[in-house]
């Protein structure tokens, strides 16, 4: 199924079942993919609670990247601290510092360009 048909599936299932978290967050993560980032965003803003926290972190995690895609560093980086509140792992411990250290870099860089 390619990404567009995947993206009409979802939506289609969503119909018959309006709040479903699971389909909800598989289609903010289709569109966040495809790169339609605010669309993306206002499906995974839009779910209330996933049930499982492994998801809540992921979820968390592509807002985080949605925005920072879409240049709003401050707002990618709180959702980026948010996701560690749904996992204790090291390693995504690691991976949002190293996110939130992008979204810095990217908020001073921006300024010194501007400032030029």
């Amino acid at each position: 199924m390619t990404d567009s048909g995947q993206v009409e599936f979802l939506i289609s299932t969503l119909k018959g079942i309006p709040r479903d978290a699971l389909c909800s967050y598989l289609l903010g993560g289709e569109l966040i993919s495809a790169r339609k980032f605010s669309e993306g965003l206002g499906v995974l803003r839009n779910i209330r609670i996933m049930n499982a926290p492994v998801l809540e972190f992921l979820r968390y995690k592509r807002l985080g990247l949605a925005y920072f895609e879409l240049g709003s560093y401050e707002k990618a980086k709180g959702f980026f601290w948010e996701s560690l509140n749904y996992t204790l792992k090291l390693s995504h411990q690691i991976e949002v510092s190293e996110w939130v250290e992008r979204c810095e870099w990217m908020e001073e860089n921006n300024e010194s360009n501007t400032s030029n």
